[in-house]
């Protein structure tokens, strides 16, 4: 069996699916959907399960919904701030959007 398994929105409620730790007979699995997903769907989906425990973000993947409003990039006509997203979502890959982002605004003035 792999050790992950992602699929698109045409297979919901599962978007993701992890076997994180696996020893003898007993797996950690995680499980991501876009809905809350219901007992009979996790009984087709392991043979033998032992719990369940679930979790439901605010503002997390598959969908991010911002928690508060957002500061703006432009500060002024040559300064951006690039961090602006860094108090709703903090990561590399949002810093280095932002980055390009900032990039295609500045070449878009240029031109």
């Amino acid at each position: 069996m792999p050790s992950m398994i992602l699929t698109t929105k045409e297979a919901e409620p599962v978007t993701h699916y992890s076997v994180q730790k696996s020893k003898n007979s007993d797996s950690l699995l995680t499980i991501s959907s876009n809905e809350p997903i219901d007992d009979d769907l996790i009984d087709r989906i392991m043979v033998k399960r032992k719990a369940v425990l679930e979790y439901r973000w605010k503002a997390a993947y598959p969908i991010f919904k911002s928690l508060e409003e957002l500061p703006e990039i432009r500060l002024d006509e040559r300064l951006m701030y690039l961090n602006a997203i860094e108090s709703a979502a903090s990561s590399m890959e949002s810093s280095a959007f932002a980055a390009l982002k900032a990039i295609r605004t500045i070449r878009s003035e240029l031109s």
